[in-house]
C-alpha cells in the first residue's frame, strides 16, 4: 500500500506542476480558448507520461488484487 500512496502521491504533484505551468498570465491576443502550439505540444508531452503511469499503475493494482484474492484463498483453505 505504501506504493500506491508514492504512485498517487507522484500523480498529485505531477498534476500540480503541469497546472503551475500551464498558466498563462501574459496580456496576448490570443483567445484563452485556443491554446498556443507550444502549451498543445507540452500538454502532449506531459500527457502521454501521465496516460502510460495510469496504465502502470492499473496493472500493478490488478496484480495487487489478484494476489490478494490468492493469499486470502490459500489461507482460507489452510483453515479448513
Amino acid at each position: 500500500m505504501i506504493i500506491n500512496k508514492l504512485i498517487f502521491g507522484t500523480i498529485v504533484l505531477a498534476s500540480v506542476s503541469l497546472t503551475a505551468c500551464s498558466s498563462d498570465n501574459s496580456s496576448s491576443a490570443q483567445s484563452a480558448n485556443e491554446p498556443s502550439s507550444e502549451n498543445s505540444e507540452l500538454y502532449d508531452a506531459a500527457k502521454t507520461p501521465m496516460d502510460k503511469a495510469r496504465g502502470v499503475e492499473k496493472t500493478i493494482m490488478d496484480k495487487a488484487a489478484k494476489d490478494s484474492k490468492a493469499v486470502d484463498d490459500v489461507d482460507h483453505d489452510a483453515h479448513h
